[in-house]
This record gives structure tokens, sequence and C-alpha cells, in this order.
């Protein structure tokens, strides 16, 4: 064999080496995937259930607010006469992953969290002569954001005086004040600024005010425009 056959021959042999060297130190390609985070979080509104065999349901509100597990918020009932949810008090617990449980009033809550699904046992403290009750609870996160005060006003067509009702949410609601009336306090009638305002401070000047009427039996006497009943607040004294 000549010298340029046998270089020829010593160099395909080389890189065939070389090739099965860099076949074995190549990294085998990993199957396994990266393990997926998720953060859970008790963070929202929770509407749902009580429930026990034999007993009636119940429905019930929590607003929780998640710190890193830490759990603080506030407890709701719902009042059946004016089918409103009524604060019963705060709520302070805390979630370990999925597993919550929380305090409120000395009932307890406990259960597991799955997306905007929580389901476990609320278990009523013993009050007087009733005995602690355990039962079921199923609650859902909710979507509704609750209204301003400003809003919750003007839907219930409020313009003056302080209001109480149901906001948009369904929850109980006390605005100190929807604003006032130009024609001071007697203007405000059900939570309504009359276009007629009456001045009078006595039954004598009432009187001859056209479109009002004194009503003695109204926060001691007041002045009122025709067929309008006493304010729910009365002005302050005079003075």
């Amino acid at each position: 064999m000549n010298t340029l056959a046998r270089t020829l021959l010593l160099s395909c042999c080389l890189a065939a080496i070389a090739g099965c060297a860099s076949e074995r130190s190549r990294p085998t390609a990993s199957t396994t995937s990266p393990a997926s985070t998720t953060t859970d979080s008790l963070t929202g509104t929770w509407v749902g259930t009580m429930s026990k065999t034999g007993a009636n349901t119940v429905s019930i509100r929590y607003e929780i607010t998640d710190t890193d597990g830490v759990l603080t918020g506030d407890a709701f009932d719902l009042e059946p006469g004016r089918n409103q949810y009524v604060k019963t008090g705060t709520l302070t617990g805390t979630r370990t992953g999925t597993s919550g449980q929380w305090t409120s009033d000395g009932d307890s809550v406990s259960g597991t969290l799955s997306g905007d699904t929580f389901t476990g046992t609320l278990v009523v403290a013993a009050s007087g002569p009733d005995s602690s009750l355990t039962s079921q609870v199923s609650l859902q996160r909710s979507s509704c954001v609750r209204e301003s005060d400003a809003t919750f006003c003007t839907r219930l067509l409020a313009n003056c005086s302080q209001l109480t009702g149901a906001d948009n949410c369904g929850v109980r609601r006390a605005v100190a004040s929807c604003g006032t009336c130009t024609g001071g306090p007697g203007a405000c009638v059900q939570n309504r600024c009359q276009s007629t305002t009456c001045q009078g401070t006595t039954q004598g000047t009432c009187d001859a005010e056209s479109g009002c009427g004194w009503n003695s039996g109204c926060c001691g006497g007041l002045c009122l425009p025709d067929n309008q009943t006493c304010p729910v607040t009365c002005p302050p004294p005079a003075g």
C-alpha cells in the first residue's frame, strides 16, 4: 500500500474514532417534564351553603384575604326575611397547599381547595342549650365585585340622608349619607330631594308657603311638602 493510501486510511480511522467518542459523550435527552408550580390561594369572595341531613340548608358567605397562607376576612349569614347577607364576625385561619381552615365567632371551617371550589366541614360552636353541630360546607368563588357607596345610592335612587339596603352582591350595606338637599333636611323625603322646599319654622309661616304643610308629629314639628311623610333623619335643633 503506497504512502497516500495509508494516509487516507489513517484519516478515516481517526475520524471514526472521534465520531464514536462524540456519540458517547453526548448527554441523553431527559424524558421527564419539569415539575409544574401551582399557586393556591383562598383570596376572594366565597358563597355557598352549609347542610346536614334532617336540617335546613343555610346560605353562607366569606370574604377572605390569603397572604402567603395566612387567612383573614369576614363571615356572613343570609337573613332569610330580607334575603340579605349580614356580617356575623371576622375570621382568621391558615392554608397549607390546598388545605384550608379558619374560625369565626367560635365556628370552625376546614376543607380542600380545588380551583374555584372549596368543600369540607363547618362546626358550629355550642351555644347555651344548643350543642355543637357539624355540617357539610360547599363554597364557590364569586366573581361579584361590590359596588361603591356612591353607586349603591344611585342604583337605589337615593340622593340624600342615610340609606340601608342590599348592595349589588346581596350584602347589607349602611351608608351614612347619600347627599344633602339645597332646601335643608326637611327637603329630603325617603332619601329623595323634593322639588318643593319648605322653609317655615312655625305652623303659621309653614302654612303660608305654597305646597307646604306643618307636621306637628314629625321631629317635634316640621315644615314639609304636602302629602310627604316624616323624613327618617330629623334635622338638628336650631342654634
